[in-house]
Formats: C-alpha cells, sequence, structure tokens
C-alpha cells in the first residue's frame, strides 16, 4: 500500500456466539427489559443490513430448547458499512430478548433507525480492500456479562 492509499477500517464484530472462537454465550446477554421500545426497530435494522460474508452452511439458535428453522437462522453476514453480524442475530433480539452493545445502538439511532444511503456499495468496497473484522470491541463488551453459572 503507498503512502496515499487510505486503508479501509475492520468493521466492528457484533452477535458472534462460539465457537471457535472465545466468543459470548448469547445465555449471558438475555434482558427482557432492555431496549423495549425500540425492539421492533432494532430487528428491522439488523434484517435490512447489506450482506458482507456467508457460510457454507446455515447457522442454528444456542438456546437449545428453541426451535427456530436453520432458514430463519441465516448462512450469511450483514453490515452498515460500520459494524457487522450474524444474520440470525435479529432473532436473539426477537425471540431471547439479548443485549447488544450501546455503541451499535447509538449506530442505529444516528441512521435513524435505516440502513444509511449507499451502504451497499460501501460494503462492497470494505469486502473488495479488506475483509476483516474487529471482535475485540464485542468480545470485551459481552464479557463483563459473563456469569459463573454459565457452563457452556
Amino acid at each position: 500500500m503507498t503512502g496515499e492509499e487510505e486503508a479501509v477500517p475492520k468493521l466492528k464484530a457484533v452477535g458472534f456466539w462460539r465457537p471457535p472462537r472465545k466468543w459470548p454465550s448469547p445465555r449471558w446477554l438475555v434482558n427482557s427489559d432492555w431496549e423495549l421500545e425500540n425492539r421492533g426497530r432494532i430487528t428491522r435494522y439488523l434484517r435490512s443490513g447489506s450482506v458482507c460474508g456467508g457460510a457454507l452452511g446455515y447457522s442454528w439458535c444456542r438456546f437449545h430448547c428453541c426451535r427456530a428453522h436453520p432458514v430463519r437462522m441465516g448462512s450469511c453476514e450483514r453490515s452498515d458499512g460500520i459494524w457487522a453480524w450474524p444474520e440470525g442475530l435479529a432473532h436473539y433480539i426477537h425471540k431471547h430478548n439479548i443485549m447488544l452493545p450501546d455503541a451499535f445502538i447509538h449506530t442505529m439511532r444516528m441512521n435513524e433507525w435505516r440502513m444509511p444511503a449507499g451502504n451497499a456499495e460501501r460494503v462492497a468496497d470494505w469486502r473488495s480492500t479488506c475483509g476483516a473484522y474487529d471482535y475485540e470491541p464485542w468480545e470485551t463488551w459481552a464479557f463483563q456479562y459473563k456469569s459463573w453459572y454459565v457452563f457452556w
């Protein structure tokens, strides 16, 4: 990269569960009182993100008693150009009342709960030049909610 080229920043990862990394468990983040008035907006925002990555199969709900169909959980990752999340994250908000970082919710509010104009183009540019996620802020935020009684 020459001095004239601008580095494309990594997308901030959110909502990724373990394995393979030491990611958090969604069970740590259940809070039925969290963002009640905005939960519908949050799920719509998550479902409307641009596709930024994919997997070779469908995901599954990490709440083992849940019977969510794998197609509903999705097989891709979505983005708003700043954050990236698994397609099934909306399911966890809607069905299991999990919390998300305040910084992510702040981004949604600043975007007035809609994907920003030109988002698909920004995500395509990110994919072609960088394609990396920054997991550290997500892990740091989520691990503060880890409870001693969660064993999986």
